[in-house]
Formats: structure tokens, sequence, C-alpha cells
């Protein structure tokens, strides 16, 4: 901790830590004023001048591994460093009324996510082959934060989901996966009803 002119800081090399545990916190708990408008400026200026270090993505997997749920203001930036898979793709609903196909697109979303999941790790030991993807387990994963509609999973079913849905007003979509390589690609193929069979002339 340095002092200077009666005012304390933490020090240089670990401010962009605090940040992402603060950003952490806002994100986790919206609505709860974790972050005021003054404090977030700063904290991105932090971020920014502290990356994510190798320390801080080991120590994010080893918190990971016991809590079940992740820092995304870390992982994202560990994944970049070459430590497991990261996707994000953004696409635009568009029909007339966008906001009335919310919940039926996340449901479909977060299904592919079930179907093509498959155990990690120790979570083999909770894994049932046959078990389908039921309203029960996606109405855990959802939620409404930052006037967006969201569905957001870890593991299910000892299958590895580790994926989270953005539904925003007027139609837009985020899908965001990781540790899940390219998948979500597959899964707004079928979403668009591609054809895979090309027909014989």
């Amino acid at each position: 901790m340095e002092i200077e002119d009666r005012k304390a800081e933490p020090p240089p090399e670990k401010r962009g830590d605090i940040a992402r545990t603060y950003f952490y916190m806002d994100w986790a708990y919206p609505g709860h004023g974790v972050i005021s408008k003054k404090n977030r400026k700063l904290f991105k200026a932090w971020d920014k001048e502290d990356p994510v270090d190798a320390w801080e993505c080991e120590r994010c997997r080893r918190i990971e591994k016991i809590q079940k749920n992740e820092n995304p203001f870390v992982r994202k930036a560990c994944v970049e460093k070459g430590c497991g898979t990261y996707q994000e793709i953004i696409f635009q609903i568009k029909e007339d009324e966008p906001d009335d196909w919310a919940i039926g697109v996340l449901f479909t979303l977060s299904l592919m996510s079930f179907t093509f999941a498959a155990p990690r790790g120790i979570s083999e030991i909770h894994f049932i082959p046959d078990e389908d993807w039921s309203l029960e387990y996606f109405l855990q994963g959802l939620r409404y934060r930052w006037r967006k509609i969201c569905f957001t999973s870890d593991y299910v079913s000892g299958r590895l989901m580790k994926t989270d849905i953005d539904f925003e007003s007027g139609g837009k979509v985020k899908i965001v996966t990781r540790n899940r390589g390219r998948g979500a690609e597959r899964w707004l193929t079928h979403l668009q009803g591609k054809k895979h069979i090309n027909p014989v002339k």
C-alpha cells in the first residue's frame, strides 16, 4: 500500500487485480452499486495499466475449480494469453418484434450448448448420458441484469457448458463460451436452418 498526501493506494502491480475483482462483483451482483461512475473510470485505467499476468490466471483457475464459477474479466485475458479457449459471437434477430423471440432463442441456444457438451475431469462422476435438457435447468440459469435477459451455465448434470447468452432489447444476442472450442458457430448454423446436404442434380 502506498501513502501520499494522506491518500492510500495499492501498488501499481496490484491495481489491475483489484479493478478486475470489483468488475466481477459488479457483474455478479448487479443493481447494488458496487462501482460508482468515478471509480469505474479509475478501475478501467488500472485494468489497462496492470494487465492480467500468469499468476492471476492461475489464481482464477484455482478459484474456479473450488467455486465452480469464474471471473470473466480475468478469464478472457487468460485465454488470449493461451490458457484455454474463448469464443464470443454477436448476432441480430431480424424480425418485426425481435423481443418476442427472447425466451425461445435463449432456450434453444442453451439446449444446443447442453446437447453438445461433454463431461470434463471430476464432473464425469455426475454425468448422465441420456439425460435431456429440462425447463428446470434452463430456469436455474436465467437472469435479468443490465437490462438484458441472460442465461448462464457452468456445469449441468456433469456436462461442461461454460456458456453465457445475453439477449438485449431490440434483438441483439451475444454468446460467450469458454473451453468449448468453436462450438457456438455450430449452434448458430443449426439455429439458422442451414442445409447440411447439397442437392444432387
